[in-house]
Protein backbone atom coordinates (compact mmCIF):
# COMPACT_ATOMS: atom_id res chain seq x y z
CA UNK A 1 0.00 0.00 0.00
CA UNK A 2 2.55 2.45 1.15
CA UNK A 3 4.29 1.65 -2.50
CA UNK A 4 1.19 2.58 -4.33
CA UNK A 5 0.83 5.69 -2.29
CA UNK A 6 4.30 6.52 -3.37
CA UNK A 7 3.93 5.99 -6.57
CA UNK A 8 1.49 8.10 -6.81
CA UNK A 9 3.00 11.35 -5.31
CA UNK A 10 5.80 10.57 -7.41
CA UNK A 11 3.79 10.92 -10.79
CA UNK A 12 1.84 13.41 -9.70
CA UNK A 13 4.84 15.82 -9.10
CA UNK A 14 6.30 14.44 -12.32
CA UNK A 15 3.06 16.00 -13.73
CA UNK A 16 3.20 19.02 -12.01
CA UNK A 17 6.85 19.83 -13.53
CA UNK A 18 6.16 18.18 -16.82
CA UNK A 19 6.92 21.39 -19.26
CA UNK A 20 8.54 24.88 -17.96
CA UNK A 21 5.99 27.77 -17.81
CA UNK A 22 5.68 29.31 -20.84
CA UNK A 23 7.20 32.96 -21.22
CA UNK A 24 7.26 35.40 -24.23
CA UNK A 25 9.94 35.84 -26.48
CA UNK A 26 10.30 38.80 -29.19
CA UNK A 27 12.92 39.04 -31.27
CA UNK A 28 13.88 42.66 -33.31
CA UNK A 29 15.35 42.80 -36.09
CA UNK A 30 16.39 45.33 -38.42
CA UNK A 31 18.46 45.81 -41.71
CA UNK A 32 20.37 48.53 -43.02
CA UNK A 33 17.69 50.16 -45.02
CA UNK A 34 15.65 50.42 -41.51
CA UNK A 35 13.03 47.80 -42.59
CA UNK A 36 12.49 46.16 -39.33
CA UNK A 37 10.68 42.91 -38.00
CA UNK A 38 8.98 42.38 -34.41
CA UNK A 39 8.46 38.52 -33.94
CA UNK A 40 6.50 37.30 -31.08
CA UNK A 41 6.41 33.43 -29.93
CA UNK A 42 3.29 32.47 -28.48
CA UNK A 43 3.10 29.00 -27.03
CA UNK A 44 -0.74 28.14 -27.40
CA UNK A 45 -0.35 26.82 -23.76
CA UNK A 46 -0.87 30.68 -22.55
CA UNK A 47 -4.67 30.38 -23.04
CA UNK A 48 -4.74 27.40 -20.95
CA UNK A 49 -6.04 27.68 -17.45
CA UNK A 50 -3.06 26.04 -16.08
CA UNK A 51 0.10 26.30 -18.83
CA UNK A 52 2.45 24.12 -16.83
CA UNK A 53 0.13 21.02 -16.48
CA UNK A 54 -0.67 21.32 -20.44
CA UNK A 55 1.44 19.91 -23.10
CA UNK A 56 2.68 21.31 -26.09
CA UNK A 57 0.56 21.62 -28.97
CA UNK A 58 2.33 19.33 -31.69
CA UNK A 59 2.61 19.63 -35.59
CA UNK A 60 0.44 15.91 -35.17
CA UNK A 61 -2.12 18.30 -33.71
CA UNK A 62 -2.51 20.48 -36.22
CA UNK A 63 -3.54 18.22 -38.94
CA UNK A 64 -6.55 16.92 -36.47
CA UNK A 65 -7.57 20.14 -35.66
CA UNK A 66 -10.50 21.89 -37.55
CA UNK A 67 -9.65 24.84 -39.96
CA UNK A 68 -11.99 27.02 -37.06
CA UNK A 69 -9.97 26.05 -34.33
CA UNK A 70 -6.37 27.09 -36.19
CA UNK A 71 -7.65 30.63 -37.83
CA UNK A 72 -9.13 31.27 -33.55
CA UNK A 73 -5.99 29.69 -32.03
CA UNK A 74 -4.09 32.95 -34.06
CA UNK A 75 -6.46 35.22 -33.51
CA UNK A 76 -6.14 34.62 -29.81
CA UNK A 77 -2.47 35.17 -30.02
CA UNK A 78 -2.36 38.48 -31.27
CA UNK A 79 -5.21 39.44 -29.03
CA UNK A 80 -3.19 38.35 -26.01
CA UNK A 81 -0.37 40.53 -27.42
CA UNK A 82 -2.48 43.36 -27.87
CA UNK A 83 -3.34 42.88 -23.70
CA UNK A 84 -0.62 41.84 -22.40
CA UNK A 85 2.14 44.01 -24.15
CA UNK A 86 2.79 47.27 -25.36
CA UNK A 87 4.89 48.49 -27.98
CA UNK A 88 5.83 51.93 -28.09
CA UNK A 89 7.13 52.26 -31.78
CA UNK A 90 7.93 55.27 -33.72
CA UNK A 91 8.01 55.79 -37.85
CA UNK A 92 9.98 59.33 -37.78
CA UNK A 93 8.20 61.43 -35.23
CA UNK A 94 5.07 59.45 -35.73
CA UNK A 95 3.43 56.24 -33.11
CA UNK A 96 2.45 53.42 -34.89
CA UNK A 97 0.49 50.56 -33.84
CA UNK A 98 1.96 46.55 -34.81
CA UNK A 99 0.10 44.78 -37.07
CA UNK A 100 1.05 41.03 -36.95
CA UNK A 101 0.82 38.07 -39.79
CA UNK A 102 0.57 34.61 -38.08
CA UNK A 103 2.26 31.41 -38.70
CA UNK A 104 2.64 28.48 -37.16
CA UNK A 105 6.14 27.30 -35.98
CA UNK A 106 8.54 25.69 -34.11
CA UNK A 107 10.06 27.17 -31.15
CA UNK A 108 12.68 29.44 -32.18
CA UNK A 109 11.08 29.74 -35.51
CA UNK A 110 12.15 26.09 -36.24
CA UNK A 111 10.34 24.10 -38.84
CA UNK A 112 7.62 21.77 -38.13
CA UNK A 113 9.21 18.31 -39.14
CA UNK A 114 8.44 15.98 -36.81
CA UNK A 115 5.14 14.89 -35.62
CA UNK A 116 5.90 15.60 -31.83
CA UNK A 117 7.48 18.86 -32.87
CA UNK A 118 6.17 21.80 -30.20
CA UNK A 119 3.91 24.52 -31.82
CA UNK A 120 4.00 28.22 -31.27
CA UNK A 121 1.72 30.59 -32.90
CA UNK A 122 4.40 32.86 -34.51
CA UNK A 123 3.21 36.71 -35.17
CA UNK A 124 5.39 38.97 -37.18
CA UNK A 125 5.54 42.55 -38.27
CA UNK A 126 7.73 44.20 -40.37
CA UNK A 127 7.88 48.06 -40.40
CA UNK A 128 10.07 51.06 -41.69
CA UNK A 129 10.53 51.87 -37.16
CA UNK A 130 13.00 54.14 -35.90
CA UNK A 131 12.74 53.26 -32.44
CA UNK A 132 11.13 51.12 -30.30
CA UNK A 133 10.14 50.35 -26.72
CA UNK A 134 8.45 47.25 -24.98
CA UNK A 135 6.28 47.15 -22.02
CA UNK A 136 5.25 43.87 -20.34
CA UNK A 137 1.52 45.36 -19.63
CA UNK A 138 0.45 44.84 -15.64
CA UNK A 139 -1.75 41.98 -16.45
CA UNK A 140 0.62 40.41 -18.31
CA UNK A 141 1.10 36.93 -16.73
CA UNK A 142 4.30 35.77 -18.22
CA UNK A 143 7.95 37.01 -19.22
CA UNK A 144 8.14 38.58 -21.72
CA UNK A 145 12.01 38.33 -23.56
CA UNK A 146 13.34 41.20 -25.57
CA UNK A 147 16.00 40.14 -27.83
CA UNK A 148 17.69 42.94 -29.96
CA UNK A 149 19.73 40.77 -32.91
CA UNK A 150 22.18 43.85 -33.82
CA UNK A 151 23.46 44.50 -30.22
CA UNK A 152 23.11 40.64 -28.93
CA UNK A 153 21.15 41.84 -26.08
CA UNK A 154 18.39 40.36 -24.17
CA UNK A 155 16.25 41.60 -21.42
CA UNK A 156 13.96 39.86 -19.16
CA UNK A 157 10.90 41.83 -18.62
CA UNK A 158 8.20 40.75 -15.52
CA UNK A 159 4.19 42.50 -15.68
CA UNK A 160 4.92 46.31 -15.28
CA UNK A 161 8.91 47.18 -16.40
CA UNK A 162 9.70 48.17 -19.65
CA UNK A 163 12.81 47.58 -21.79
CA UNK A 164 15.11 50.22 -22.26
CA UNK A 165 14.38 52.49 -25.58
CA UNK A 166 15.49 50.48 -28.75
CA UNK A 167 17.04 52.55 -31.63
CA UNK A 168 17.09 50.02 -34.44
CA UNK A 169 20.39 51.07 -35.93
CA UNK A 170 22.04 51.31 -33.01
CA UNK A 171 20.94 48.60 -30.25
CA UNK A 172 19.69 49.21 -26.57
CA UNK A 173 20.54 52.90 -25.27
Amino acid sequence: MKICVLGLIFLSMVQAWANPEPEIPITITADASGNSCVTVEIDPRCFTEDPMRERYLMKVDLLRQPGAFLVGTKQQAVQSIAQWIIFDAMVGSSKVQPKFETTFRGIDNAPLKKPDDPVVVRCRWTAKLSTLQVHAGKKCPYAVVVTHDASKTNVTLFPGEKSPRLTLDAGFK
